[in-house]
């Protein structure tokens, strides 16, 4: 029996009003599967430079990452919102440097770390006639409490969730592999409690990654079409030329970006052989010689992300401009004579009394 336009309308009516399941977009996407990636390895510098002189320039991060996405698609559908999660995990060298900031707290030190973070997730289509399409979209909420600093070890701040906001897939028009990938650069906005100084409660932290490997960069694979293998449909090369030359000493040897060498700083006086002189807290090259990116949906009022508009567009805000404090060069002048008050003191009382 034929069933006209308005019956079948009638039907499907029936089937809302009584809670029936009604076919969406979800069915053109594969299962849902769980992606992550562990140990990835990021070079951090501090915006304020009182922090980043006092903890020694740029530092090492580590990341894990976590997602769950559709296992394929076929390329133009509406991805429904994907939940995302990341462990930021501070080793022990920074952890012993950020245990000494001086607060004017009741220990004098800080106790508490927590913040936020600006990041993008990556989808690096690959056909495999070697079409290519890369989506960028911002993950939004990503903020965590603040949590206290443990007395000994590394520190990880877990379980800081976030999501992605329904996007279209990349369309690479036809069979390939979508890369689910960390950004080469994100930020971090830490807060410090108390704040260092009297005074620095907030600082944000420039991040690019340390790698481009897979191990140090996927996070899962998405199937396009009837997919393809990772050798048909390579991972895309990543274009470093924003990189500053403080990520590359992080990294190990090397002079990093020539064309962005940044400021090579005051090396100090170089003394003499009975007095090695005082070297400059800022370092060589600790300044970046061009601006960094800026960065996805970030509210500088909330400390989250600004929820992003258009499916598949490249969301680009406003970074969260620096929290430096006013405290400036006095301050180094101010702990640079205290030293010397505390040297002179034990020289005196070191000295063979006269009779």
């Amino acid at each position: 029996m034929r069933v006209g336009p308005v019956a079948a309308t009638l039907g499907m009516t029936a089937l809302v009003l009584l809670g029936a399941p009604v076919p969406t977009a979800r069915a053109d996407l594969g299962p849902d599967q769980e992606i992550s990636v562990s140990g990835v390895e990021y070079a951090c510098k501090a915006k304020n430079s009182v922090i980043d002189a006092t903890v020694g320039g740029p530092q090492k991060f580590v990341v894990n990452a976590r997602a769950t996405v559709p296992s394929s698609f076929d390329g133009g559908e509406s991805i429904p919102t994907v939940p995302a999660s990341l462990d930021l995990v501070m080793p022990v060298a920074l952890m012993d440097k950020i245990r000494i900031l001086p607060t004017n707290g009741p220990t004098g030190r800080v106790e508490r770390l927590g913040g936020s973070a600006t990041s993008d997730v990556l989808l690096e289509g690959v056909a495999s006639s070697g079409a290519k399409q890369t989506v960028s979209r911002p993950v939004q909420n990503l903020s965590a409490p603040l949590q206290a600093v443990p007395a000994t070890g590394s520190m990880t701040i877990a379980d800081v969730d976030g999501s992605v906001a329904s996007f279209t897939a990349p369309s690479i028009g036809g069979d390939g592999l979508v890369y689910v990938s960390l950004p080469f650069y994100f930020q971090i906005h830490a807060k410090l409690d108390p704040p260092v100084l009297g005074s620095i409660a907030e600082t944000d932290l420039d991040c690019y990654r340390l790698a481009d490997t897979a191990a140090q960069r996927v996070i899962g694979t998405i199937e396009v079409g009837a997919g393809c293998s990772t050798s048909a449909c390579p991972l895309p090369a990543v274009d470093r030329s924003t990189e500053p030359t403080w990520v590359q000493r992080v990294r190990g040897g090397g002079t990093g970006n020539p064309s962005n060498p940044g400021n090579p700083g005051n090396p100090g006086n170089p003394g003499t052989p009975t007095d090695p002189g005082t070297p400059n807290p800022s370092g060589a090259g600790v300044d970046p010689g061009s601006p960094t990116p800026e960065g996805d949906g970030y509210d500088p009022a909330g400390w989250s992300h600004d929820k992003a508009d258009g499916a598949g567009d490249i969301v680009v805000t406003e970074a969260l401009a620096d929290t430096g404090s006013p405290v400036g060069g006095w301050v180094f002048g101010v702990l640079a004579a205290a030293v010397l008050a505390r040297i002179a003191v034990a020289v005196r009382r070191r000295s063979p009394s006269r009779r």
